[in-house]
């Protein structure tokens, strides 16, 4: 059994999924505001950082790298992997801290997780799913590997033309794809679509 110290106790993913896996033992959850001297010489999860401040999230790594943890694993997002590309935020904070992860701590992991659609369209679920056995061996496996990065996300094909449509001209657009940033805000808080970075990924994941 893997034992890790989590930092991150509040979020989504660890209360609905990674507190689930039976094959890891936290050992103890903190929030972002305890103090880490507990993580000396353990192995951390850290997991949602800050979205909206680079400041914020090289302090707590910054705070995590003085207690010298003896492995260090980012969930992250698969929009990072494309964030050089767009003007889009969210995958570009992402994005720093996978750099900063690999500049701090000489043992790491991370772990680009991709929002799960339904099978058959571009439906905004939990990151996660509890009985996903996938997953639970992806995070089990990067807890005592080799420095690397690891993505996790669903082969999709969506059967709504208009999302169809609109992914594919996020991705033509490239740069410009963040005019179109109200339209992504009414899609989140208005109907159950996967917007923006979301799309994007998918359809740049597509090409590969």
């Amino acid at each position: 059994m893997n034992n890790i110290i989590v930092i991150g106790k509040n979020s989504k993913i660890f209360t609905n999924y990674i507190s689930k896996i039976k094959s890891i033992n936290c050992i103890l959850a903190l929030s972002h505001k305890d103090s880490f001297d507990v993580c000396r010489m353990q192995t951390v999860l850290l997991i949602s950082t800050s979205n909206k401040s680079n400041n914020e999230n090289q302090q707590i790594l910054n705070r995590l790298s003085k207690v010298f943890p003896k492995r260090v694993i980012l969930i992250s997002s698969m929009s990072a992997k494309f964030s050089q590309n767009y003007l889009y935020k969210y995958p570009r904070i992402k994005f720093e801290q996978e750099l900063s992860i690999m500049s701090l701590f000489p043992s790491f992991g991370i772990i680009r997780l991709g929002t799960v659609p339904l099978a058959t369209d571009f439906i905004r679920i939990p990151d996660v799913r509890s009985d996903n056995r996938e997953i639970t061996q992806l995070i089990n496996s990067i807890i005592t590997g080799n420095n690397s990065i690891l993505e996790y996300y669903f082969q999709i094909c969506s059967s709504n033309m208009f999302i169809n449509f609109y992914s594919k001209l996020l991705v033509k657009l490239g740069y410009f794809s963040i005019l179109f940033r109200p339209f992504d805000i009414i899609l989140r808080y208005f109907t159950n679509f996967t917007y923006g970075y979301s799309l994007i990924s998918f359809e740049e994941l597509s090409k590969e």
